[in-house]
This record gives C-alpha cells, structure tokens and sequence, in this order.
C-alpha cells in the first residue's frame, strides 16, 4: 500500500507523538486507506504526508521526504521487507521486519 500511496519503490516514515506534531499552514487532507490505518495528504499539492494507525492513534507517522531537511531523521529498521521489490538491496545492518515489528 505504501509503495501505491508514494508512487515509488518505497517510502519512509517517521512516528512523532500525535500531541507534539503541529501543522504550521493548513492541515492534511485525511481518507481512511484501509480498516485499520487513514492517510493524510497535502490539499494543495497532494503530496503524501502523514500515516496514523487506528489501533495507535497516539503515533502520527509523518513521511520524511516531505521535511524541509529529511536527514533530520535517520533510518532505525526496515518494515515490510517480505513485500520489498527484488531489486532493492538493504545492506546496512539495521533490523528487517517482514512486515510492521510484532506481527
């Protein structure tokens, strides 16, 4: 589904605090994605911004090419690595989670 949401052969989140995130002009356009997650975008532009899980409202997912500088945030874990496309090589070390950590 994200790679569907991004247009591109993966995207990268990053979870902040739902109460310490705020929007400084307009808020995201929000549509519930699936049952379990909505999916939040620009109104302006449409680009991909936010991801919150039903089940964990108190975690807003933000997409980190979507910061003004996205090296604020380094990678921690790989997510989803089952539905990875064949050619995308993740050789630095950090954790791989076939799908989201727990399942």
């Amino acid at each position: 589904m994200c790679r569907r949401h991004s247009g591109a052969p993966f995207l990268t989140y990053v979870g902040y605090p739902s109460d310490r995130v705020r929007f400084l002009k307009g808020r995201p356009t929000v549509y519930r994605s699936s049952d379990a997650a909505a999916r939040g975008h620009c109104a302006a532009c449409g680009s991909p911004l936010t991801f919150i899980y039903h089940a964990d409202p108190q975690t807003l997912w933000l997409t980190g090419g979507s910061f003004d500088d996205p090296d604020v945030a380094a990678p921690e874990e790989h997510w989803f690595v089952a539905d990875k496309l064949a050619w995308v090589q993740l050789s630095d070390g950090l954790p791989q989670w076939p799908g989201a950590p727990g399942e």
